[in-house]
């Protein structure tokens, strides 16, 4: 679409004079393009087609409408023709209702849509010189973008203003238009804006004798100290990272089709055992599995794009690790669309073949107890110039005896917590990789009954959770014990549901704020995959008091084989009061965990790359190979 003044519209005589676009003062948008096959014609109905159009369903991104108009554009004046045939430039109105910025006129459905055009590569960012112009501003943006097919236009996570061009002198025609002719307000413009992503070392992509340094595991704890997460960073291969990438707007729909079904099945009262666990759309598809007719149909290019993904990780040099840790996917990241995978841990799942919880204390690196990274001054001050010791490790690396102290204190810290499971393999059933994506949880659910069954009241493990240890309550001290419950009896816990949901949503948020700024230079991350596991440091059980009579029915002996009363969990000790909400709590030890571990991975800058188009006649080919 192009803009021109309603003044230049030729009438004939008679017709009414041209009435200016709601858009902006004296303004009327024609659709500016070139008949490449037939003959148009003003008065034909034709049918707008849209990038994304398939003629095998002529029901989606498909318009009709009306050509009110041709015109033959010469300089600025425009000349009224009755037909345009082909290989002719035209300008057309009565499309400004269907078309936004390109679109591809047939007069059939039957047809494929012509590619799109080129896509801007220079960005800059607006701001008015005045606050008050702000609305203007993104008003004349507005109009800009219609009027031109090779504007882009879009706001920041900042707020700012950001307008794409073809290049410089597109640039600057762009900045004038929107000056003189759309905003009319004085504004400021940024130099060009390089578009970074932030990354790790990936093996596979070094360079011959490079090699890097395994991955350590990161540790961080709410400020409360009821919950601490562990994480460790992965690279993704640059084929999968790109798939990912170039297939957001797939994704997007996915999500929203996986949001919908999700609200349907909460609405008609399905449970858990029906699969409604989140299962995304087009689940049913990556096998044979659970989703019923409607989860096997996606959209266009749904097939193509799993086929991708497939393709990527048979074609990494490690596939079948790089499957394994792809099937347990969660989320993507960041706003759940990005080429970044957050994977949590279920008890021996890890790359590693075990729990992040079982790393050996040398290679786990500790944030400060408030959930903050440690600065790089003081990480880099407690690397030893052989690299060992942790950026941020508690247990001392210098001193042996300082370590195996505070292994044993780290020993007896996660066996007196209990294991969360984070989730379902979601993504990993948008990606093709998984059909259920509750079969895990589910899992690991009946393992953990299985086990309980089977020890009774004695506290047992469940999958992926150690067992609860004794609290050290010195033997002098009879009448009055405590003990941490099993992992089952955290259920009847009061809040244990609040505990649980403030977890999942705030691992969820700490893992979208950290894939959006990396610890770098604040650009969002690119081909990581993110393990995450999760302990909660349950709730002291109920103080069980012996009275006097129990005590001699012991002594006698009559109550030596009674069982003893199991003991009732407490309420969590969350110190929301104090510390925030326990969600936000978690939110920020994510956020620096992951960050951490991108350093922890030796962490690169993706250089920008730019898209150049070169176009030449037939008999030129020749020399445009050979330059």
């Amino acid at each position: 679409m192009i803009s021109v003044p309603a003044s230049l519209l030729p009438r004939r005589p008679g017709d009414p004079p041209p009435s200016a676009a709601a858009d902006g003062p004296g303004e009327v948008f024609l659709a500016f393009g070139r008949v490449f096959s037939g003959v148009a014609r003003e008065g034909a109905r034709v049918h707008v087609l849209t990038s994304a159009y398939d003629p095998r369903e002529p029901g989606r991104h498909r318009q009709t409408a009306t050509l009110t108009g041709l015109y033959l554009m010469m300089g600025r004046a425009l000349e009224r023709l009755p037909e345009v045939p082909a290989g002719n430039i035209l300008a057309a109105s009565g499309l400004e209702a269907a078309v936004l910025k390109s679109a591809t006129l047939s007069s059939t459905p039957c047809a494929w849509p012509l590619a799109p055009m080129a896509a801007p590569i220079v960005r800059v960012a607006l701001e008015p010189s005045r606050p008050t112009d702000m609305a203007a501003l993104a008003e004349g943006l507005r109009l800009l973008n219609r009027a031109d097919p090779f504007v882009e236009v879009g706001i920041t996570d900042k707020g700012e203003q950001l307008l794409g061009a073809a290049g410089e002198v597109h640039l600057e025609t762009c900045v004038k238009d929107l000056r003189e002719r759309f905003a009319r307000v004085d504004f400021q413009v940024s130099p060009p804006l390089v578009a970074f992503r932030e990354s790790i070392f990936c093996p596979e992509e070094a360079a011959e004798g490079q090699v890097g340094r395994p991955a350590r595991v990161v540790e961080a704890s709410t400020p409360s100290g009821a919950c601490t997460v562990r994480v460790r960073a992965h690279a993704l291969p640059g084929a999968l990272a790109s798939v990912l990438d170039d297939n957001a707007a797939l994704l997007k729909q996915l999500l929203e089709q996986q949001a919908g079904r999700k609200a349907g099945r909460d609405a008609g009262g399905a449970t858990a055992a029906d699969g409604s666990n989140g299962e995304p759309a087009g689940a049913g598809t990556a096998g044979g599995g659970g989703g019923g007719g409607s989860a096997g149909a996606g959209p266009p290019g749904l097939a193509a794009f799993r086929q991708r993904v497939r393709h990527a990780c048979d074609e990494s040099a490690d596939g079948k690790q790089l499957l394994r840790l792809l099937r347990r996917a969660w989320l993507l990241g960041p706003k759940h669309i990005g080429p970044n995978v957050l994977v949590p841990v279920e008890g021996e799942a890890s790359v590693g073949g075990g729990s992040l919880f079982d790393a050996p204390s040398t290679s786990v690196v500790r944030t400060t107890r408030h959930g903050g990274a440690l600065k790089p001054a003081q990480a880099a001050a407690a690397v030893g110039p052989s690299g060992g010791g942790g950026a941020a490790d508690a247990y001392g690396a210098g001193d042996p005896a300082a370590a195996s102290a505070g292994a044993a204190a780290g020993a007896v810290i996660h066996e007196a917590t209990v294991h969360v499971p984070l989730g379902t393999c979601e993504a990993a059933a948008i990606l093709g990789l998984s059909a259920e994506p509750g079969a895990d949880a589910q899992q690991a659910q009946a393992d953990a009954a299985d086990g309980d069954a089977g020890a009774g009241t004695r506290p047992s493990s469940a999958a992926g959770s150690r067992p609860a240890s004794r609290t050290g309550r010195p033997p002098s001290a009879p009448a009055a014990a405590t003990a941490t419950p099993p992992p089952a009896a955290l259920g009847s816990a009061p809040g244990w549901q609040h505990v649980r949901g403030s977890i999942e949503s705030g691992v969820v948020a700490g893992f979208s704020l950290a894939t959006a700024a990396g610890p770098l230079m604040d650009e969002p991350l690119w081909g990581i995959a993110i393990e995450i596991e999760a302990r909660l440091r349950p709730p002291a059980a109920a103080v069980l008091t012996v009275d006097a009579a129990d005590e001699q029915g012991r002594e006698q002996g009559g109550a030596a084989d009674a069982p003893a009363p199991a003991p009732v969990p407490a309420a969590f000790d969350l110190q929301e009061d104090v510390y925030g909400p326990f969600s936000g709590q978690v939110m920020t030890a994510v956020a620096g965990a992951c960050r951490l571990a991108v350093m922890e991975a030796e962490p690169r800058l993706v250089e920008a790359l730019f898209l150049c188009q070169v176009g030449r006649g037939c008999s030129q080919l020749g020399l445009l190979f050979h330059c």
